[in-house]
């Protein structure tokens, strides 16, 4: 089972349409704010965004969640977001004194790690490489765990049915399986409609066992890690 209050929501999906592989769709605002809505009063009190998203963070104002309640990323220091958006592995030397980084390989988490650097948010799906962050991000691999694997990137096709069909043996939802088995103290994740938003908060209620958990975390060692890097799949993959 899975505390909701490690549940954080992402709001990418509201700001950006392209968001997601292999999908185009995004929740009108008031979709949006219903989603925003239902995720506080299933005691979700914590939501992910930045500067980058669109109207994502005007969104979040206008539903009434607090400052305090979200976790704001901009590449600039101005105006005060909470993390640094994608710096580079050379940036990190140099911002020290912000709050925390969001960042996207191992490496960069390392370097971060080093400087000391907190907090710290990354993809931690099982089938990134296992990460020690405060935040860890997409545990749904952008939803290319829960569709048809024939729809996922070549490279990462084969660890995809492997991890459903892990997931049919083991008697849990795919879902519930990808929560588990993500890393980070905070797992942020994203919906796009309320029955996904409610799939999520039924799944932290189910029982999934160690050994599905570790299963589903060794598929990562199959393939090139930077296969599972969302921010690549434009690229050859």
């Amino acid at each position: 089972m899975i505390d909701r209050e490690r549940l954080v929501l992402g709001t990418a999906k509201f700001g950006m349409p392209w968001y997601g592989y292999g999908s185009t769709s995004r929740p009108s605002a008031d979709e949006s704010i219903a989603i925003i809505l239902a995720a506080r009063h299933a005691g979700i009190h914590s939501f992910d965004t930045a500067f980058g998203y669109g109207d994502a963070v005007e969104l979040l104002e206008y539903a009434g969640i607090p400052r305090c309640e979200m976790i704001i990323k901009a590449r600039q220091p101005i105006p005060a977001p909470d993390m640094v958006h994608n710096p580079t592995l050379e940036d990190l030397a140099t911002i020290q004194s912000w709050r925390g980084v969001s960042v996207y390989t191992v490496e960069e988490v390392a370097e971060a790690h080093q400087l000391g650097i907190a907090p710290i948010q990354a993809p931690a799906s099982c089938l990134n490489r296992s990460v020690d962050v405060e935040y860890g991000r997409a545990p749904f691999l952008q939803g290319t765990l829960l569709r048809h694997a024939d729809r996922a990137p070549v490279a990462l096709r084969s660890a995809i049915f492997a991890f459903q069909q892990l997931a049919m043996r083991a008697n849990v939802s795919r879902v519930a399986l990808a929560l588990a088995s993500a890393y980070g103290d905070r797992i942020v994740f994203g919906v796009s409609r309320l029955d996904q938003l409610d799939e999520v908060i039924g799944a932290c209620e189910a029982s999934v066992p160690m050994e599905a958990i570790r299963e589903a975390r060794a598929l990562s060692v199959g393939f090139d890690a930077t296969a599972a890097l969302p921010s690549l799949w434009k690229g050859a993959l």
